[in-house]
């Protein structure tokens, strides 16, 4: 026994693989194709593995290249005693082998609110300061301040902070945004302010801009929302506001089926004289749930295919309702300037939110209340650069994560 338990150790050593991992769980990957002129080709795969604990210890993204799946680029997680996730680092497959891009590590309070995090960079020879960010929390533990710095050389330079206002129901209300310039000194950047119905649904957020002419707040745009029924949004309205009036800019239409699950997601823009849709979205269902997922483009008058995802082994795939918490996380207007989030729940909880861009920054993080059923959420790219971002979705012991393209 003792000959084998050294012989275990080395092999452990030797191929890189811990005793824990012998009892993860490797759920089936999601596919992702794309439609060519008359076929559906790969495009990409996500595999994901589970530790002992049923949390996600990794997400492997492959790359099809046109014969076989490649590795392309994974995301690992580590956790405390706690289940807090300590840990993001992002490693590129290169000449047969993961190589290091970035870390994230992430520090919490003892009511499992973070309230730090800092990202390192590795140079090809050792880690550098990329980006920190800060949370402070009210007496009622509610976020009250964001700030972020950007790394420079072995010290940490402000850039940008949140400040968030909270109704006396405790509903968020008023987020400022600011630009750090210089000896202390802050200039005001954007604004956000949120309407709610009798119901305390989300009813209108309107963004502003600052006027630093005139020093004042200036409106650029607002979201109204419509409700079917409970939290079930029926239509998703985005304006632009120009000097003096209002004007439309897109909206949103949401169907759905006997068992209020999504039939339909229509996006529709606004040509100056009448609604042209856009993009659509279309969901299949069996006895298990969900089984496919389409996304298409209004051409010619009709709806031309674009996209599908599915759980590899079947083109009928079955994605499985999860009791255990979040099933899924689709990004909507993707490739525009403001691309929005629904995140699919069983049980309501809080959910922590990273967004990463291309360099592996952390640009943002979110922590927020879901609701049992679908829960609509903007990361807000108004004051973001176009690109690719990454989201990671932390809820209930899971982590999902999607690409996000911002074009502006």
């Amino acid at each position: 026994m003792k000959y084998f338990t050294i012989l275990l150790l080395f092999v452990t050593y030797l191929f890189g693989i811990s005793i824990e991992l012998q009892a993860q769980s490797s759920p089936k990957p999601w596919v992702t194709q794309e439609w060519t002129d008359s076929d559906w080709l790969n495009v990409s795969r996500v595999n994901e593995t589970k530790n002992m604990d049923n949390k996600v210890a990794q997400t492997v993204n492959e790359k099809w290249d046109g014969s076989d799946w490649i590795p392309d680029y994974r995301i690992v997680f580590e956790y405390d005693d706690n289940g807090n996730n300590t840990l993001i680092a992002i490693q590129n497959y290169e000449d047969s082998e993961w190589k290091d891009y970035n870390e994230t590590e992430i520090e919490y309070n003892n009511n499992s609110q973070v309230i730090s995090e800092v990202t390192y960079q590795w140079n090809g020879t050792e880690w550098e300061y990329s980006y920190k960010a800060e949370y402070t929390y009210n007496s009622k533990k509610l976020l009250e301040k964001e700030t972020s710095y950007f790394g420079n050389v072995d010290i940490w330079e402000e850039f940008y902070r949140l400040t968030y206002s909270y109704d006396s129901k405790n509903r968020e209300i008023e987020i400022v945004d600011e630009m750090y310039l210089f000896d202390d000194e802050w200039l005001n950047s954007g604004k956000e302010t949120v309407t709610y119905d009798d119901n305390s649904r989300e009813q209108t957020r309107t963004y502003h801009d600052w006027d630093d002419v005139n020093q004042e707040w200036v409106e650029s745009s607002r979201r109204t929302n419509t409700y079917l029924k409970e939290k079930l949004i029926s239509e998703r309205l985005t304006e632009n506001y120009d000097n003096s009036s209002w004007s439309y800019s897109k909206k949103i239409l949401y169907t759905y089926n006997d068992d209020d699950k999504y039939d339909e997601i229509i996006e529709m823009l606004w040509d100056g004289s009448a609604w042209q849709k856009k993009e659509g979205t279309f969901h299949y269902y069996n006895d298990n749930g969900l089984y496919w997922l389409e996304n298409k483009n209004w051409e010619d008058n009709d709806w031309q295919n674009s996209k599908r995802h599915f759980i590899e082994g079947s083109i009928l795939g079955v994605m499985d309702n999860d009791i255990s918490g979040l099933v899924n996380a689709r990004v909507f207007s993707n490739f525009s300037a403001n691309p929005f989030v629904i995140l699919e729940s069983n049980i309501a909880g809080r959910a922590n939110i990273a967004l990463i861009d291309i360099s592996g920054r952390m640009v943002k993080r979110y922590s927020t209340e879901l609701s049992a059923g679908r829960n609509e959420f903007n990361p807000g790219f108004e004051n973001h650069s176009s690109g690719i971002y990454m989201m990671i979705v932390n809820f209930n012991n899971s982590n999902i994560v999607r690409k996000i393209v911002v074009r502006k």
